[in-house]
């Protein structure tokens, strides 16, 4: 009966370590797994990242060439450009006219009324609404 017991026992020991290396062997190769796919996931966010990368770089691209071909293009008859659109005709500097009449707006008539103003040669004032 110890006998049967311990064969019993032996028996049931060396099941029990076949059992332990298996699941150990197991372990091991579900990291290895772990690890394959780790790696792979870096790969794959390298890769992602990279591509992200070059989009960026492509569509800087093409804006700075689009940008390009816009300031370059020449408008056609009756457009006007966008340059003329953007530019600011207050900061234009004052310049004097070659003639000797004076433009003044009333409230009443928005029009400009051209006054007359002494002919600097002759010293008589010139009547220029003939002119309008």
């Amino acid at each position: 009966m110890m006998v049967d017991l311990r064969k019993t026992v032996e028996d049931t020991m060396c099941t029990i370590r076949k059992e332990i290396i298996s699941q150990n062997e197991r372990t091991v190769e579900l990291i290895n797994t772990v690890k394959i796919n780790n790696d792979t996931r870096e790969e794959i966010r390298t890769i992602l990242k990279d591509s992200k990368d070059d989009v960026a770089q492509v569509k800087a691209e093409i804006e700075r060439k689009t940008d390009i071909k816009q300031r370059q293009r020449t408008p056609s008859e009756g457009e006007i450009s966008e340059d003329v659109l953007d530019f600011n005709f207050e900061e234009l500097p004052s310049s004097k006219s070659a003639s000797d009449t004076k433009q003044t707006t009333y409230e009443s008539d928005p029009k400009p009324v051209e006054e007359e103003v002494p002919n600097s040669h002759t010293n008589f004032r010139e009547d220029t609404s003939f002119l309008e």
